[in-house]
């Protein structure tokens, strides 16, 4: 009928002016087009530019961004030193740590030791029971009662962020128990920002706390820059939803932001000052599963960090897919 017509003509049209944008884009060119079979190869060609050109602009829809991966891995097996001293900690430490009740080190402690004093950023993952508060608290008192032999330089300083109060309480009373073995000369100055609710004084070597207890004192605590930050029960610290726009307001993310500008603000005034903020994350378990997860975040935001894990270390699943919300 008429209206079949008017469809078939209105199509006809429609792949002439088609044909003749090609021609005419061929032709400025300095193109040849004779024959309908390289009209054919010269629309084609037309629309793979076209499509090249959207990729370009756009991204493909098809293929997934390559996942971050871990650096390096180390696993941890039976053995351990002897004994602190035989580990190469300082016989101060290493005495404290005995009157304390902590003659040998674990594995995992035994194999952290060296790599944290390096100084480079470190994931300790294993689970429960193992050592690990001793993983990361032996060599930060070891660097904080060294460098107090020196007055003249400036202070070394840790800082230890727990998900909650609770924990707040568990690590002090563990630091507290090694450092009051020191002697009186050597002992640390340590305090939970919980503990003087109200007015906490900020200024001792090693601060405990929440990251949003840290972020309402920040004013005081970014007096000195932060040479170890240690994220302790990681998974725990770090989760959420990993958005950029819900991630940018959660306290630890405010904390982590602020750390790093305060490092950057150090070196702009003197470049030789500070080579950095040393991080050490640790956890019994590092979800890695899902496109999204505490595991892929960290290797991302810390690219560099050597992962010491255990054998026995929880996995999920390999099927299981999850996403915090």
């Amino acid at each position: 009928g008429t209206s079949s017509a008017t469809v078939t003509v209105a199509a006809i049209v429609g792949a002439l002016g088609l044909a003749l944008i090609v021609l005419r884009r061929f032709l400025v060119a300095g193109a040849v087009v004779s024959t309908p079979d390289t009209a054919m190869v010269a629309m084609a060609t037309y629309a793979g530019d076209r499509q090249a050109e959207a990729t370009r602009k756009f991204g493909s829809r098809r293929g997934k961004r390559e996942k971050p991966s871990k650096r390096e891995v180390l696993e941890v097996g039976d053995d351990a030193a002897d004994s602190f001293l035989a580990l190469g900690v300082p016989g101060v430490v290493a005495e404290a740590l005995g009157k304390a009740v902590f003659a040998q080190p674990t594995p995992i402690q035994s194999a952290a030791y060296p790599l944290i004093q390096q100084g480079g950023d470190v994931v300790l993952a294993g689970e429960t029971g193992i050592g690990k508060t001793l993983a990361y608290l032996v060599p930060a008192l070891q660097r904080v009662v060294e460098n107090a032999a020196n007055p003249e330089g400036p202070r070394y300083r840790v800082l230890i962020v727990q998900p909650n109060r609770d924990l707040c309480e568990q690590c002090t009373a563990v630091v507290q128990k090694v450092v009051n073995a020191m002697p009186e000369e050597y002992q640390v100055s340590v305090e939970n920002l919980f503990e003087n609710q109200w007015n906490p004084d900020c200024r001792a070597s090693v601060l405990i706390g929440t990251a949003s207890r840290v972020m309402n004192h920040w004013d005081k605590i970014s007096r000195d820059v932060m040479d170890l930050v240690v994220l302790d029960e990681a998974d725990t610290v770090l989760a959420g939803s990993f958005k950029p726009a819900k991630r940018a307001k959660y306290p630890i993310e405010q904390l982590l932001d602020q750390l790093r500008a305060r490092i950057k603000e150090e070196q702009i005034k003197d470049p030789e000052a500070s080579a950095g903020t040393q991080y050490l994350l640790v956890g019994a378990t590092v979800p890695n599963s899902g496109e999204r997860n505490v595991s892929l975040y960290m290797q991302k935001r810390w690219p560099e960090a050597t992962w010491v894990e255990t054998n026995n270390l929880p996995r999920p699943l390999a099927t299981l897919d999850h996403e915090f919300v």
